[in-house]
């Protein structure tokens, strides 16, 4: 007699089907009754699903079907059934399942997975170009064993439900190496699901290739010349800041300079770079780390983001003491980017001797060229509310191909930096450089007007 089997006997359940890797017991007792005294019995990871028995019914994609009800046919209606799947290898089917959504994910280059639970099914969304799409509705009975098995290879706690959790896994799937950032929530339906996809050894851009004007390519290299001061690359989640300062890296590389960065996480692996990410567990948040790293001789120093007033007061001094520091801010506009170390403390008159250059950037889905005739006659191009378009086969009938970057920037001249310290003033210029890019895309017929009005939301509001 196996544990399990010794376990289930002294609670009184019964086996109603046994398959390749599932055990399948009927109890009346509440599963979160027993879940800690099972998985400490049971060697294998254990997942719980809890559903009433007309549920069961026509679940396949589960490789649970009518059997399992009972072997008599004859389920009673008032038993709650307590599926009990133990896994291994990854031949179940909620393995594949999760190797299926992975491949559809990355085939259609998402950003991110959604699994949200509502009261009639699961929820799968991909964040595509930015924007979130519903991809399929998966059975309720799905959702909890799907969500258990990804809390699982996140070396997240599989019985803990009523606190949000954040991990970590990497995979390789479809001949790359994938990792994920795994988030989960509580809701009202259940636990909730959100995984950051990344391409770890993805190619890194460089400067040219990203898509921007020329002159802001130009504006970029002449920055980046400098031997030391701060240069910041600020935008809302989803702008595209990481593959710029990658690329600005990428430029750096190979130039007998000593690269170093912190980041939350390491998302690219940059040749000839040496980079590490935080661990809030153990205490390496930015500021730490960016100590360390200056005790390490380096020549560029790379800030994934400046969060805190610690972090920005450090990062102001490396840039004034002989550092090239390239670091993101989330704010919505370059002078947004500057006045937001301001506010987290930093001196207005070292501000001003550290800053290099402030960039500003937005990323605009722009018409599928194989429709975009189509869509330009669309009623919908003028509407300042976003409407569904027709689309084509090759853009999955969205109307969108892809997304272009706009920029605006700021790089402070000798007069600006001598009223900057006189008065406390920003002295900025250009600052609607990327309203007037945005406009003109749709002007010229390459996006609808509610795109404008998406990307440009928040850009004259810091």
């Amino acid at each position: 007699m196996t544990a399990l089997d010794r376990f289930a006997e002294l609670h009184g359940w019964r086996t109603i089907e046994e398959l390749d890797h599932w055990r399948i017991l009927a109890s009346r007792l509440p599963p979160t009754s027993i879940q800690h005294d099972l998985a400490r019995r049971i060697d294998k990871p254990v997942i719980f699903e809890r559903v009433e028995a007309e549920a069961l019914l026509g679940e396949k994609n589960l490789t649970l079907d009518t059997h399992l009800l009972d072997p008599s046919g004859d389920p009673d209606p008032g038993l709650d059934r307590l599926a009990i799947g133990v896994q291994h290898d990854d031949t179940a089917a909620i393995a594949r399942l999760l190797d299926q959504l992975l491949s559809r994910a990355i085939t259609l280059n998402a950003s991110d997975i959604h699994l949200d639970n509502t009261r009639h099914h699961l929820r799968v969304s991909f964040r595509l170009q930015g924007i979130l799409r519903s991809q399929a509705e998966l059975p309720t009975a799905a959702a909890a064993l799907l969500i258990s098995r990804i809390k699982l290879l996140a070396n997240l706690d599989i019985t803990e439900h009523r606190m949000p959790q954040d991990g970590r896994l990497g995979i390789e799937l479809m001949g790359q190496q994938i990792d994920l950032r795994v988030a989960t929530f509580p809701t009202q339906q259940g636990e909730r699901a959100v995984l950051r996809i990344f391409r770890s050894r993805q190619q890194v851009a460089d400067l040219d290739s990203l898509g921007f004007p020329g002159d802001g390519v130009a504006r970029m290299r002449s920055a980046l010349a400098s031997q030391a001061g701060l240069i910041l690359v600020s935008g809302p989640t989803g702008s595209g800041k990481t593959s710029t300062i990658y690329a600005m890296l990428n430029s750096l590389a190979g130039r007998g300079l000593n690269i170093m960065t912190i980041e939350d996480p390491v998302e690219v692996e940059i040749p000839m770079v040496v980079q590490t990410q935080v661990n809030a567990g153990v205490g390496f948040d930015f500021a730490r780390g960016l100590r360390a790293i200056l005790r390490n001789d380096p020549d560029v120093i790379l800030v994934g983001e400046i969060r805190d007033a610690e972090t920005a007061n450090v990062v102001t001094q490396a840039a004034l003491t002989g550092h090239l520091v390239i670091a993101t801010v989330h704010a919505n506009s370059t002078e947004g980017a500057v006045s937001r170390l301001v506010n987290l403390g930093v001196d207005d008159a070292l501000l001003a001797d550290a800053l290099i250059a402030s960039f500003g950037q937005r990323l605009i889905r722009i018409y599928c060229q194989h429709c975009q005739s189509t869509s330009r006659a669309d009623p919908a191009h003028l509407e300042p509310l976003p409407h569904a378009l027709a689309g084509c086969e090759h853009c999955a009938h969205t109307g969108f191909g892809q997304r272009v970057p706009v920029m605006e920037w700021w790089m402070p001249s000798r007069d600006d930096r001598h009223h900057w310290r006189s008065d406390g003033r920003l002295p900025l210029a250009n600052t609607e450089q990327l309203s007037r890019m945005v406009m003109s895309l749709h002007r010229t017929g390459r996006t609808p007007m509610s795109e404008v009005i998406r990307v440009g939301r928040g850009l004259n509001e810091d």
